[in-house]
């Protein structure tokens, strides 16, 4: 920003406005120890960098568009320009992803918004990780799951994983459903999907029978299992509970 260049001070100095600079033409300005470079570089408007890696040599010829002779023109470019818009893709993209869903939370504490935010840029660090392996092992898109179901499958891991010594007595079900409207059951989460644990059969006394719940059954079944509260088969003719929670 041109203006935190305190102009009151000798030793400081105050570049050429936008309108007084040709394109391609720049100005740099460098502190008293040589450690840190200020640039700035008129291309279609006046952009101000800074950097304690690279300055404005060398620099290098960038095609340009020109309006009036209605072709590309080379430009002179400083060094600090072309470093940042060769590496431009990996911070600027992580924090344009980051603003995307993040926990917003009104705090006067300036180290409860730091922990948030250290949480949040985890959370798409991972998801970037995540996206990396699944291509690396040659996964499908359609099954590769976005930032908001990646965000979703952590909290529900989170408040519903099977804790580390998996204590038998702790085990919770839901409770039967005893009004006659039934609301059709969200599908659970991967995590708690496949997870392998507490997913136990409940047998409801209904008159009606439910909708079977797994992908591609046209049943119906009484039988609902306590962990993700829906409706699947489980009979001599048909296993969709195998089928639902069997990840191969």
């Amino acid at each position: 920003m041109a203006n935190r260049f305190n102009t009151k001070k000798k030793t400081l100095y105050e570049f050429k406005k936008d309108h007084r600079m040709i394109r391609g033409e720049d100005e740099e300005v460098v502190n008293r120890e040589n450690t840190m470079s200020v640039v700035k570089w008129k291309d279609n408007k006046g952009v101000l960098m800074v950097s304690t890696a690279f300055g404005a040599e060398p620099r290098t010829q960038v095609s340009r568009w020109d309006k009036k002779r209605k072709r590309y023109i080379e430009v002179p470019c400083p060094a600090i320009v072309k470093n940042y818009n060769t590496f431009m893709g990996g911070v600027d993209i992580c924090d344009q992803i980051l603003e995307t869903y993040r926990t917003w939370r009104k705090s006067r504490k300036w180290p409860v918004k730091v922990i948030i935010h250290m949480f949040d840029l985890a959370i798409v660090n991972s998801w970037f990780e995540y996206r990396a392996d699944c291509k690396a092992n040659n996964r499908k898109s359609k099954h590769i799951l976005d930032l908001l179901a990646f965000r979703l499958s952590i909290s529900d891991h989170l408040l519903n994983g099977p804790p580390r010594k998996r204590p038998r007595e702790d085990l919770e079900f839901a409770d039967m459903p005893t009004s006659s409207k039934y609301r059709v059951k969200s599908l659970p989460t991967i995590d708690r999907q496949y997870d392998g644990f507490n997913h136990w059969p409940i047998f409801d006394t209904l008159k009606q029978p439910r909708c079977c719940c797994a992908p591609g059954c046209t049943s119906r079944s009484r039988c609902r299992w306590s962990k993700c509260d829906i409706y699947l088969c489980l009979n001599k003719d048909r296993n969709c509970f195998f089928d639902f929670h069997n990840k191969d």
